[in-house]
């Protein structure tokens, strides 16, 4: 992906998209004042729900240079009974479909999207608690904020005093009551 087209991914001045999501993503697009079905859209925006006729759709879009821009790069992300298919696969699909597509991650490791989050709280001062080291862990670690990894093998970096692993997010309330 496009790390240099990071900090203006989802902008989109006309909000003229073509947006590769459900039902819900869709509306809550129209809600904020884009057109997520745009006849001419000036840029394709891909969401874990994507439609394999969504993904089709794209492809002549993004063969001809129309920028993509993806919500985050995780391949899976934990369900109830297993590993659930996540945005950075659907990604991959189309990066081995259509060759040479330019992509841009909008969201995580983005430091861009961790510093939108935390407002005016400094980096350091708060905790990220995610399940992915590549993309929740990283992004924290790029701007020096503790992490906490939940799951097997997690590990805590950056605070003291804290267990190293997390098996499942219920262990990580009363650790940081604690803290």
């Amino acid at each position: 992906p496009d790390q240099a087209g990071m900090a203006s991914a989802g902008r989109v001045p006309s909000g003229r998209l073509l947006l590769l999501a459900g039902a819900v993503m869709q509306a809550r697009a129209r809600a904020l004042g884009l057109d997520p079905l745009a006849a001419t859209p000036e840029a394709v925006v891909l969401c874990r729900d994507a439609s394999r006729s969504q993904l089709e759709a794209a492809m002549p879009l993004l063969a001809r240079g129309l920028p993509l821009i993806v919500a985050n790069p995780d391949l899976t992300h934990p369900g109830e009974d297993g590993p659930v298919i996540e945005t950075g696969a659907l990604l991959a699909l189309l990066e081995a479909c259509v060759p040479g597509a330019r992509s841009c991650v909008a969201g995580k490791p983005s430091a861009h999207l961790f510093r939108v989050a935390l407002g005016p709280v400094a980096p350091e001062a708060a905790v990220m608690i995610g399940d992915n080291p590549d993309t929740d862990i990283a992004g924290a670690r790029r701007l020096g904020m503790p992490s906490i990894h939940v799951g097997p093998g997690g590990q805590a970096t950056g605070l003291t005093g804290f267990d190293c692993l997390f098996p499942d997010e219920t262990d990580v309330p009363g650790a940081i009551a604690g803290y």
